[in-house]
């Protein structure tokens, strides 16, 4: 596992650097701070696509999914698996079947939009000092389980998520278009788009009128559409899938439900978009305690407020505790170090050849 490890150094430390740079608030340093990030996305992309073939452990799993012909018409493209994702993969496939392209540049896009909503997520320059930690954080406990492995996830997860912050910045037409083409990568990310509502600034009447509107056409699909199209559902509703036991004792669960509670005890002094992030937040919570007792689904429905859970940890270790910044960051720094140890296990050893 050393290729493993020698990445999340590279990350720690670039890290590390970025978030020196963030405290220069005149940006005599922005052009420098751009590059630093490009350069950070670049390498874990590239991490990705060269590794994925030998270390992940979904990777078959997709050349199988996208071993199928081009849909022949606009509604066969419509009607397909998780369609923009599945057009993207037949696009970027090799001849051989070979999808490392593909990696590449979904977890470029992925990680690029989560990067970005970091950084802008408060709009101005006082917290800025967290977005080091929360790239740590990304990295440590969703990069090898999300961008290496869980590839449409990985780019939903994304994609909900700015849909979010565009719902905090008022952007109907954006937030729709994001939120479409979350749901058009990954089914699960509907289960997300309550949040949306959560966040967005109108009137409780109309956040129900919606909410009784998006039930209502959930029951006419399951109603009028063919069930059995949908038959790869079933290892998810039946619990069959093949993943590990969830608990409402795992380390993580009660981490981030303490870490949370400690936020909460400081409300009032919390920025609007910590707020919105430990909402949502408590609401990934909520569906892993909701879907309990169906594993796969409390996991991967608990997951869709990845990029949220560590703007809340970032904040808490950097903010919210009464250390000095670098023992919250070294404090912060060791907890990813748990994460990562534990994310290492979902991933086959690497091994180079010359």
């Amino acid at each position: 596992m050393t290729f493993y490890w020698l990445l999340f150094v590279f990350v720690v430390l670039w890290s590390g650097l970025i978030a020196v740079q963030e405290l220069d608030v005149l940006g005599r340093a922005q052009a420098l701070r751009c590059g630093t990030r490009f350069v950070l996305v670049l390498v874990l992309s590239l991490f990705a696509g060269l590794f994925s073939e030998s270390g992940s452990v979904d990777y078959n799993n997709y050349v199988d999914m996208l071993d199928v012909d081009p849909p022949a018409t606009a509604w066969e493209a419509v009607t397909l698996k998780d369609p923009f994702f599945l057009l993207m993969g037949l696009f970027l496939k090799g001849e051989d079947g070979n999808i490392s392209l593909l990696v590449f540049l979904l977890a470029f896009v992925s990680l690029g939009i989560k990067f970005k909503i970091f950084s802008s997520v408060f709009g101005g320059s006082e917290y800025a000092d967290i977005y080091g930690l929360a790239v740590i954080f990304l990295v440590g406990r969703f990069f090898l389980l999300h961008e290496f492995t869980q590839l449409r996830a990985s780019l939903g997860i994304a994609l909900v998520s700015l849909s979010i912050v565009y719902a905090m910045q008022n952007r109907p037409v954006a937030v729709v278009a994001t939120a479409a083409l979350a749901a058009l990568t990954h089914l699960s990310i509907l289960a997300l788009l309550p949040a949306v509502l959560l966040v967005y600034r109108v009137d409780l009447k109309v956040k129900l009128y919606v909410t009784a509107f998006a039930v209502v056409a959930a029951l006419a699909v399951v109603t009028l559409f063919d069930v059995e199209r949908f038959s790869r559902l079933t290892p998810y509703l039946t619990g069959e899938y093949p993943v590990t036991n969830n608990t409402l004792f795992s380390v993580y669960f009660l981490f981030k439900v303490t870490l949370l509670a400690g936020l909460l005890l400081q409300w009032k002094s919390l920025p609007t978009a910590i707020r919105h992030a430990v909402v949502i937040s408590a609401y990934g919570i909520f569906l892993t305690w909701l879907f309990l007792q169906n594993d796969v689904l409390s996991l991967r429905l608990g997951e869709l407020t990845a990029v949220f859970d560590c703007l809340c940890f970032a904040y808490f270790f950097r903010r919210g505790l009464t250390l000095a910044p670098v023992y919250g960051y070294i404090a912060g720094v060791g907890i990813a170090v748990l994460f990562y140890f534990s994310s290492i296990h979902i991933v086959n050893p690497l091994s180079l050849g010359f």
